[in-house]
């Protein structure tokens, strides 16, 4: 068999593993092959010396697998034990996370939550001033008109301060939607 034969049957006998270490285990045989051949054996002899594809392939594959289950039990373990004994320091730690996030969506939230009570305070104080002009009416007229034109610009406040509230709060349901979407694709890595 020659070199390239045992190269290539090599390669198609390792395919399940990735292509980085597949290239790394067939330059790893080609030298191997190149050291006989520069020690004065002939390329069949060299190949010969190295063995069958079929066999190397199955020892790597078996070498393989069993160190991924062994090393990642392993480290599953050390995983385990380092999340009990680290438990005080990263708890404590994701708890404050946890509330300075929650803290930053209710400061955020606090904007709408005032325009909105801006909003309906002010369309209070204008029903009142209405109905109270009404009673002034037959005391004072003058103070009555003023009254009725205290509760106009309370009107205009609260269809303002109510179109404001509509906008911050469809604004900062995109905002919190993007950062709740981007912690979370935090968390998934």
């Amino acid at each position: 068999m020659t070199k390239a034969v045992f190269l290539k049957d090599l390669e198609s006998q390792l395919k399940s593993l990735s292509n980085m270490e597949r290239k790394k285990f067939i330059s790893y045989y080609e030298e191997i092959i190149e050291d006989y051949i520069e020690n004065g054996v002939t390329e069949e002899t060299a190949v010969e010396r190295v063995g069958y594809p079929q066999s190397i392939a199955q020892d790597i594959l078996n070498q393989e697998n069993g160190t991924d289950k062994k090393v990642s039990t392993a480290t599953k373990g050390v995983i385990g034990v380092l999340m009990v004994l680290g438990f005080p320091l990263w708890g404590s730690l994701l708890l404050a996370g946890v509330l300075l996030v929650l803290s930053a969506y209710i400061v955020i939230w606090c904007l709408p939550v005032i325009t909105g009570s801006l909003a309906f305070g002010t369309f209070a104080t204008a029903i009142v001033s209405v109905c109270g002009g009404f009673i002034l009416l037959m005391v004072n007229p003058v103070l009555a008109i003023m009254q009725f034109g205290i509760g106009i610009l309370c009107v205009g406040i609260a269809i303002l301060t109510t179109f404001a509230t509509v906008y911050l709060a469809k604004k900062l349901i995109e905002v919190t939607k993007s950062f709740t979407l981007k912690l979370i694709g935090i968390f998934k890595r």
